[in-house]
């Protein structure tokens, strides 16, 4: 692999001196896992002309915002991620679904008029013919209740891993299970602006900005060379893959297919062998698994976690649980500020300024992880401060809130990476 890159790297040197390639010196890569649909939209609108777009939708009913560990049928939220990012879970969703991933704040910019590989090995992508003309698939009604991307038509594309699996046939089929998409041409930055659905999705009506406090971009990201579209695997190994057969579930319904058609269910591989020889039905994988309510999962698993007091990981917390817990703290803070000085108390100040400036719909990873640790070390300063008598009587119930509020932020679950996923993704035509 490294010496592919250095090849391409010196392919592209060169003929960017001889001036046969696109200019730009500021290369990204948009990597794509999980189930992802694809789909190329030629009509999309830019200011009267028509221009091809990639779309691509993330079934969410696949995806819990909460993922407990025992839990193998949901992926985690989205997340986009340069080193750093925010997931956009169900309740970040209420005011758009359908995002326009901008360049320099630019939506839809110009590209090719289909993908191709252009060089790189050739496709594994599963593609999916639906009933009708071909690139007429009304994708905005499809998407809805899910999150839709649309993105700039990439110079290039290869696979990004590759998965043996049956569908309801049992032939053995190879397909992608991750995709790069190449731009030579990239941007300094890398944001999301929120789309209508009614009028449609354009150039024109993608113009929501996701601003924070101080009115900044709070989707932005800086483009580091990759930027990572992500719908993670759930925290546990099952060589049965359930969640690959729960996206499916909900890929056939956003996709309207035949539920006895060829491709109703999959089936991924339990073993490739170093020879490449996929083997199927090592362990029996009838889905839904007989000790699971599908549509009961989460509301289950839910319920165990109260009962073990298990909380959910920060990044995955409703935007109202921020906007409560930055509330409490300054509520907190007003209260003690005239009879304090430490530096437990500095430390609480500074978790009331970062838990005041954090954006509650679109909160950066990084920053959820600074409030968590800032929240860590405060909690015994708390705890002491609540053990002591007041004359405040609302003081008691505003520590104590803040308190429990602590705990949650003090269970961050360990996340695997969601590499192995193995659903493939799907391309419409």
């Amino acid at each position: 692999m490294n010496r592919l890159l250095i090849c391409v790297c010196l392919v592209l040197s060169v003929c960017h001196l001889a001036g046969c390639c696109r200019a730009g010196n500021n290369h990204l890569d948009i990597i794509l896992e999980g189930p992802w649909i694809l789909y190329q939209d030629n009509q999309f609108d830019s200011q009267g002309k028509k221009i091809p777009v990639l779309v691509a939708i993330a079934p969410l009913a696949a995806t819990v915002t909460s993922l407990n560990p025992q839990d193998k049928l949901h992926h985690h939220s989205p997340q986009m991620s340069t080193g750093d990012g925010f997931y956009v879970a169900k309740d970040f969703m209420k005011a758009n679904h359908i995002f326009c991933v901008t360049f320099d704040s630019r939506c839809a910019r110009p590209g090719p008029a289909a993908l191709t590989t252009d060089g790189y090995p050739g496709s594994h992508l599963l593609t999916l013919p639906l009933s009708g003309a071909a690139g007429s698939w009304d994708w905005v009604a499809a998407s809805t209740n899910q999150l839709a991307l649309i993105l700039p038509m990439p110079d290039s594309y290869s696979n990004d891993g590759l998965w043996h699996m049956h569908f309801t046939s049992s032939a053995d089929e190879i397909h992608s299970i991750g995709l790069h998409l190449h731009y030579s041409d990239g941007p300094q930055k890398v944001a999301l602006l929120g789309c209508s659905q009614n009028p449609a999705p354009a150039v024109g009506t993608c113009d929501k900005s996701i601003l924070d406090s101080n009115q900044s971009d709070a989707s932005a990201l800086e483009n580091s060379g990759t930027l990572r579209l992500t719908m993670r695997a759930p925290d546990n190994t099952d060589a049965c893959d359930w969640h690959v057969r729960t996206a499916w579930t909900e890929i056939n319904k956003i996709l309207g297919l035949d539920p006895n058609g060829a491709y109703a269910q999959i089936d991924p591989a339990q073993k490739v062998d170093a020879n490449g020889t996929p083997t199927y039905d090592i362990k029996d994988c009838k889905y839904p698994p007989t000790d699971y309510d599908l549509k009961g999962m989460a509301s289950i698993l839910d319920a165990k976690k109260s009962n073990s007091q298990q909380a959910p990981p920060p990044a995955m917390l409703p935007p109202t649980f921020f906007m409560d817990f930055a509330q409490n703290i300054a509520m907190v803070t007003e209260k003690l500020k005239n009879g304090e000085e430490s530096v437990d108390w500095n430390s609480l100040q500074k978790l009331q300024e970062q838990s005041a400036t954090l954006n509650p719909a679109f909160p950066r990873i990084s920053q959820l992880q600074l409030v968590a640790d800032l929240s860590r070390s405060s909690a015994g300063f708390i705890d002491a401060l609540s053990k002591k008598p007041s004359n405040d009587k609302q003081l008691p119930r505003l520590l104590k809130a803040l308190k429990d509020r602590q705990k949650i932020l003090a269970d961050d679950d360990d996340t695997k990476n969601g590499g192995d996923c193995r659903a493939p993704l799907i391309l419409v035509k």
